[in-house]
């Protein structure tokens, strides 16, 4: 969640995942995470999607939310980049 402690120390657990594809999914992020080594330290990821002019057919924005289990989750997703 947003926001820190008392005492000042960073205790984010959600990121923000750019430049995904248009053709990604929950599930397709949730396999990036997991082959990068993340699975089991995440609980919530949201892919927002658009709709076409085809019924039924939907386009990632882009960009995706993941809530890690920990800061350290976090923090080691921001530095391989994965934001």
């Amino acid at each position: 969640a947003w926001g820190g402690s008392d005492s000042g120390e960073d205790t984010r657990t959600t990121v923000m995942i750019k430049g995904l594809t248009a053709s990604d999914t929950v599930q397709t992020l949730a396999e990036m995470l997991v082959i990068g080594g993340f699975g089991g330290h995440f609980d919530y990821a949201f892919v927002p999607l658009d709709r076409t002019e085809h019924p039924g057919v939907y386009r990632c924005f882009g960009n995706a939310f993941v809530n890690f289990s920990s800061h350290e989750w976090a923090s080691a997703a921001v530095r391989m980049n994965v934001t």
